[in-house]
């Protein structure tokens, strides 16, 4: 099946049809069950929403939801997401591909054309964008009948997905995932029928915590990480540094700010955060010299002045390359201007001034 490479802002717009910005509410562990009775059972769907209760989730579902009502659960679900400790997303329905771009098609919808899936149909990379929130601890559970196993779907660093038939990720979840609280690499997904894609670890587990000892009763533990546990929050951090995000990094601080990679993230938020900042200030740059609507001719003009005053250009041919970038900053700054590179009106102007005209 070709890979998702759609834009996600084009994504959400499609699938939405509004923005999505807003502040988040605490959360614990969120839920979202969303189930087309044509693809699955409606038993089936309460079982699956009293399963994730039972465990302690907060839970959002919907039954035969159409495409106003799903856009409603989507644009409050996913303004929770990121502040969820565990996040799953449960899908029973069709799924189809079209141009590339596997969507989910709520219920009262055909998609019997190419066109029909991609105006009627729900994205599917907006329901991984969503799980994308929380890497390392979200799970996008597709259970659509003769739908994409998810192995050829292009699932965001961190999420960890669960296909099948409806009948079998059903189970699995209920069964393995929930009551047993067993992790993917506990579960032997060639019997159960199911595929797993994505973050197939042993971090994620769904089941209702244990219990802790009881403070007053039980010793203080020794310092250091149990050996016979897994390192979670070195999980955690690797699963960020994949993501490599803002929201990744902030994500994991908020869940380990006192931990040993605390610094570390807080370094590299410090550094995306000047990284994007650059990039604006670049684009503004850009947008300027664009709008000078400079030809061939004039820059071609404008390099052999820079030549002139000495300048390495190279030979002026009308090109803006690395040197005449380099050219025009060392200008800029002789001229006391900021040397950003680009050209500007004040650029120009004091390069014509400054050759005589």
């Amino acid at each position: 099946m070709p890979r998702i490479t759609t834009p996600l802002a084009l994504l959400r717009a499609l699938a939405l049809g509004l923005g999505l910005a807003g502040g988040s509410a605490a959360a614990a562990d969120l839920a979202l069950i969303l189930s087309d009775g044509a693809a699955g059972q409606p038993g089936r769907h309460a079982a699956v929403a009293d399963a994730f209760r039972a465990a302690g989730y907060e839970v959002t579902e919907a039954l035969d939801p159409d495409r106003a009502a799903l856009t409603a659960l989507l644009t409050g679900f996913e303004r929770r997401a990121a502040d969820a400790d565990r996040l799953v997303l449960h899908l029973t329905g069709r799924a189809a591909t079209a141009a590339g771009l596997t969507v989910l098609l709520p219920a009262g919808t055909d998609g019997d054309t190419p066109a029909e899936l991609l105006t009627e149909g729900v994205p599917m990379a907006l329901f991984l964008d969503i799980a994308a929130r929380r890497p390392g601890h979200s799970l996008l559970a597709l259970a659509t009948p003769g739908g994409p196993d998810g192995r050829a779907m292009t699932v965001p660093q961190g999420v960890l997905v669960l296909a099948g038939a409806p009948e079998d990720v059903d189970r699995v979840l209920a069964e393995q995932m929930l009551a047993a609280n067993r992790t993917a690499v506990e579960i032997d997904a060639d019997a159960e029928g199911v595929v797993f894609a994505g973050l197939v670890s042993d971090l994620l587990r769904l089941g209702a915590a244990a219990p802790g000892p009881d403070p007053a009763a039980a010793p203080a533990p020794a310092p250091g990480l149990p050996e016979d546990l897994p390192d979670q929050e070195r999980i955690a951090w690797d699963a960020a540094r994949d993501v490599d995000t803002l929201q990744a990094y902030r994500t994991f601080l908020r869940d380990w700010g006192q931990g040993r990679f605390a610094d570390r993230a807080r370094d590299r938020i410090e550094t995306l955060e000047t990284a994007a900042e650059t990039a604006q200030r670049v684009g503004r740059y850009r947008e300027i010299e664009v709008g000078l609507a400079l030809t061939v001719a004039s820059v071609t003009e404008l390099e052999r002045r820079l030549s002139a005053m000495g300048f390495d250009i190279g030979a002026p041919d009308g090109t803006i390359d690395r040197r005449t970038r380099q050219a025009v900053a060392a200008f800029q700054a002789r001229a006391g201007l900021t040397p950003t590179g680009y050209f500007n009106t004040a650029t120009v102007q004091r390069l014509i001034v400054a050759e005589g005209g």
